[in-house]
């Protein structure tokens, strides 16, 4: 009897273990912080990389050309047909896997991704994070050197804007491509 209920105690610590495994945790970068989260519909996520028709499979046709799809709730954007950048600027539909989404503050986004990589951009409070797509952290020096358009598109960054009061009011997961990119539009 004590062996059995030893060997329940081990399974239920085993699994709540892999729970906290999953969590993600401040001054950390996973792949799944590349995608966002239904607020209403759990389950209903779109991720960086995903095909164009399995967004259009989720949200339907959106408004725009072959780089960038406009849709209530996000804006996606493609290259060759894959999502290389996701943007919100809308309230309540949809957050990152950190339960960031526009209308959190300030304190709450430098709360759950940390503040070791998050870079003040601009006097209206811009947060840059900068992450390689092997996991390494790049600071801004690294981030503004030299690269390939290959070696950009392995570099992800998280941009979370926020206004005057700091509240978060613009979410970009883009990559360093699409980042310079962008710049030139």
């Amino acid at each position: 009897m004590k062996k059995r209920i030893l060997v329940v105690l081990m399974v239920v610590v085993l699994i709540s273990g892999c729970g906290q495994a999953a969590k993600l945790k401040p001054d950390a970068f996973l792949d799944r912080d590349m995608c966002i989260e239904s607020i209403h519909e759990r389950g209903t996520n779109i991720c960086f990389g995903m095909s164009r028709t399995e967004v259009e499979s989720i949200l339907g046709p959106g408004e725009g050309d072959d780089i960038e799809q406009r849709y209530d709730a996000a804006t996606i954007y493609y290259r060759n047909d894959k999502i290389v950048g996701i943007q919100l600027t809308e309230e309540f539909w949809f957050q990152t896997p950190r339960g960031i989404h526009v209308g959190s503050t300030k304190e709450e986004a430098e709360e759950r991704y940390g503040s070791r990589y998050m870079h003040p951009a601009t006097p209206n409070g811009m947060l840059y994070s900068f992450y390689q797509f092997n996991n390494n952290p790049l600071g801004l020096q690294a981030i503004k050197s030299k690269k390939s358009d290959e070696e950009m598109e392995g570099i992800y960054e998280i941009w979370i804007m926020v206004d005057k009061q700091d509240v978060v009011n613009n979410i970009k997961l883009l990559d360093e491509r699409l980042s310079v990119e962008m710049w030139y539009w």
